[in-house]
């Protein structure tokens, strides 16, 4: 049987040193962080918190902006 060795991804997280497969989800996403372009906003994605209020409205405008038909629901179509 042959065993390939697959470099892994060096990542320090409080002091600890941990290895990462970099064909794993995380090591992807971490291969990706490396490339992206800081200058483009639209190439980061903003986690929102439980309870944090989200701007809709600027949202919608932001992507008008970049080109995107809105389509705005005419009834309250929130999820509870």
């Amino acid at each position: 049987m042959t065993q390939t060795t697959v470099s892994k991804i060096l990542l320090e997280v409080d002091g600890e040193v941990i290895y990462i497969n970099p064909n794993s989800a995380e090591g992807k996403a971490l291969q990706r962080l490396e490339n992206l372009d800081s200058d483009l906003p639209s190439q980061l994605i903003t986690l929102v918190e439980e309870g944090e209020e989200i701007d809709v409205q600027a949202g919608w405008e932001r992507l008008k902006k970049r080109g995107y038909k809105i389509q705005i629901p005419t009834t309250d179509s929130s999820i509870s």
